[in-house]
């Protein structure tokens, strides 16, 4: 039988849309390393901000999470807090919160948000 390599690409899900690797063969029944976990830091605040433009709000803080709805350019919402990754990008929960375990609710990246 000869042996066949596989390209398979590795991504590595980092805040804004993540970060695609370029592809590693790996040999047939080889499969490929395990990506690091982005890790989070996550604050309960209370405050208001204002969505900029048209903005994607996910179910996690993450680019790579499902998008539920977009929000409408001039929507403010009560935040219930946000969260830092690994790689410096916050995001902020507009709806759901819930920080005990692992963040849930509702979730717009910062830069959705006017300053």
């Amino acid at each position: 039988m000869k042996n066949r390599s596989y390209l398979i690409p590795a991504v590595l899900l980092a805040g804004i849309g993540g970060v695609l690797t370029t592809g590693t063969a790996f040999a047939a029944g080889e499969s490929a390393p395990a990506q690091p976990r982005a890790t989070l830091d996550c604050h309960e605040t209370a405050g208001a901000l204002t969505v900029r433009h048209r903005a994607p709000v996910h179910t996690r803080p993450s680019a790579a999470s499902h998008v539920m709805w977009f929000a409408a350019k001039g929507k403010t919402y009560r935040i219930g807090g946000y969260c830092d990754n690994s790689i410096g990008n916050r995001w902020y929960c507009v709806a759901g919160c819930d920080f005990r375990d692992t963040p849930k609710g509702f979730w717009i990246f910062e830069e959705y948000f006017k300053p």
